[in-house]
């Protein structure tokens, strides 16, 4: 969630060699937003984030 796309490294270290599982979708967005650091306001967008990337993940492999 930012002004340019960038490569989610952390996501794809874990989903590395993982089984395409829900589980591990849920695991890989969590480590990639593990340090986002949200403004007061803006809180919401990392559950978002979070729930967008699993649910993309998951239709990628469905």
């Amino acid at each position: 969630v930012a002004h340019a796309p960038w490569r989610s490294e952390r996501a794809e270290a874990v989903l590395r060699g993982a089984p395409a599982t829900e589980e591990e979708f849920i695991r890989a967005a969590e480590e990639e937003l593990a340090e986002a650091r949200p403004l007061p306001r803006n809180a919401y967008k990392v559950p978002l984030a979070r729930n967008l990337i699993v649910r993309t993940l998951q239709e990628l492999v469905s």
